[in-house]
């Protein structure tokens, strides 16, 4: 008989108790009650919960053979905590799906993800098409991506919350062994095939949200840094200009003092062109160094995965 697929479900967890089991029992239901044809497992990722959150983990472990769960020595951040979660995913995951723990994004949606999936995409993510956001987060959005498609060059469709890759993209992943905050779009880079399935977002009904706009705006930011190096590029550019244009002045000065016989204050000639100068090489050399920053920042770790503090299940 051949043996079914195992497909993993990975769920960040931070101060989540009132959804956690609710979490595991609807993709329980949707994988025994459904018809499908994929073994699955569960690995939370507990980013050091103020809450019960750990203990609740700890006691679906115990009484589930597919549960295991990860405890960090402190809160990373949520991306982080899926990147950790994806370099340990156990090697026999044929896939893994990230969904989040507030079940904002409906759990049946996986099987959408696996439909895909098996007919050949590689990373399958669900594309919103209504969220439950005030105006101001709308307007926000819509201005992220055009600076998004006019800094990379062409606007990033995988989203964060609901999405799932292959094993060869965790294979990648786990080679390239570097973390981007920014780590949808670190996976979409990877050039697999991919897919966006369409969905409504529901509202939460359990608990507070953990993102708020500051966290959004970093998370902002890290996406349009972590995929452009053209603010680095515009300062070189910039740093050119103004050296060229002091260097122009200099010229100027000294014309106007030596050629046409313009009378200043004794030593004011000198000063200006010194003044100008160094700010021309100061540019120059900022410039130079900021192009160098953008090689090093492009092809160097910014950081390191989440340590994690305890481990639970076979993981």
């Amino acid at each position: 008989m051949k043996k079914k697929p195992k497909i993993g479900i990975i769920c960040p967890v931070y101060n989540e108790a009132e959804n956690i089991e609710i979490f595991f029992n609807e993709f329980t239901d949707i994988f025994t009650k459904t018809e499908t044809d994929f073994e699955h497992e569960f690995l939370f990722l507990d980013n050091d919960s103020e809450d019960d959150s750990f203990q609740i983990m700890r006691r679906l472990v115990e009484e589930n053979e597919n549960v295991f769960a990860l405890r960090y020595t402190s809160n990373f951040g949520v991306m982080k905590s899926i990147y950790t979660g994806i370099l340990n995913a156990p090697a026999d995951w044929a896939a893994l799906a990230v969904f989040d723990c507030d079940l904002q994004d409906p759990p049946e949606l996986v099987l959408n993800l696996l439909r895909e999936w098996r007919d050949g995409t590689k990373i399958v993510f669900g594309s919103r098409a209504k969220r439950q956001e005030g105006f101001l987060y709308k307007v926000l959005r819509k201005a992220y991506k055009r600076i998004e498609t006019a800094m990379v060059g062409r606007a990033r469709k995988i989203e964060s919350g609901a999405w799932l890759i292959d094993r060869r993209v965790i294979d990648e992943i786990v080679d390239r062994d570097y973390f981007y905050p920014y780590l949808a779009g670190m996976i979409e880079d990877l050039g697999f095939k991919t897919k966006g399935i369409v969905y409504n977002r529901r509202a939460r009904l359990r608990g507070g949200t953990k993102f708020n706009l500051v966290r959004y705006f970093k998370y902002a930011i890290d996406g349009l840094l972590d995929g452009s190096t053209l603010p680095l590029r515009f300062s070189f550019f910039c740093s050119l200009a103004i050296a060229f244009i002091a260097v122009i002045l200099s010229a100027y000065f000294i014309v106007l003092k030596f050629i046409l016989g313009k009378e200043f204050q004794e030593g004011v000639v000198a000063i200006i062109v010194l003044i100008l100068l160094n700010f021309a090489f100061n540019f120059l050399f900022l410039g130079i160094i900021g192009e160098y920053i953008g090689r090093i920042k492009t092809s160097h770790s910014h950081s390191r995965p989440a340590i994690i503090d305890e481990k639970l299940g076979r993981i």
